[in-house]
């Protein structure tokens, strides 16, 4: 099966024209030389090129399509079908196994990087949650305790306190090594 848009407009053109012929000799697609295929290819590619302006009537068909908008009429579907002409004029063939194998693992990898970087997000703004929790506790325990003089809120403020300088560091260091990496 041809790989490009072009290679798949050359063979059909050379295939109608060898079955035109009635030539039970002629070659099949598969079996013409490359330098021949390439000729055909080459034809295809002028052919497919002359296309990259659309006709009035196929920007019409379009608006049919996508509605009355001048703007998509006038302007967008004539681009959107140039880009897709200077596609498949500049397509290349599918890559091989090993090259799709690379690709594939670099998907892979950058969506675990992806995925670690919006679970470490995650954990980050939970930690912003817990320290500003922690400082209204500290705040409502500090006049708690400076109404009625109990130790037993002391206790729970220096608690409170030693994990909010925790949080604090940790967050400092998270800071820290974002820099580094920006």
């Amino acid at each position: 099966m041809p790989d490009t848009m072009i290679e798949r407009v050359a063979k059909a053109i050379y295939t109608k024209n060898a079955n035109r012929s009635n030539n039970p000799n002629i070659l099949s697609w598969g079996q013409i030389p490359p330098s021949h295929r390439q000729f055909w290819c080459e034809c295809a590619a002028a052919g497919i090129e002359e296309m990259r302006t659309p006709t009035e009537a196929m920007v019409e068909a379009s608006a049919a399509i996508y509605g009355d908008n001048y703007l998509y009429r006038h302007r967008y579907s004539k681009d959107q079908w140039r880009a897709m002409v200077d596609s498949a004029l500049n397509e290349e063939p599918p890559s091989t196994p090993h090259q799709i194998s690379i690709a594939t693992s670099i998907v892979e990898m950058t969506n675990a990087a992806i995925k670690e970087q919006h679970r470490m997000t995650a954990n980050i703004d939970e930690m912003r949650d817990r320290l500003e929790d922690l400082k209204e506790q500290a705040s409502r325990w500090s006049d708690d305790m400076a109404k009625s003089g109990d130790s037993y809120e002391y206790d729970r403020l220096l608690e409170t306190l030693r994990e909010i300088e925790s949080l604090e560091a940790d967050l400092a260091a998270i800071k820290e090594q974002e820099g580094e990496k920006g």
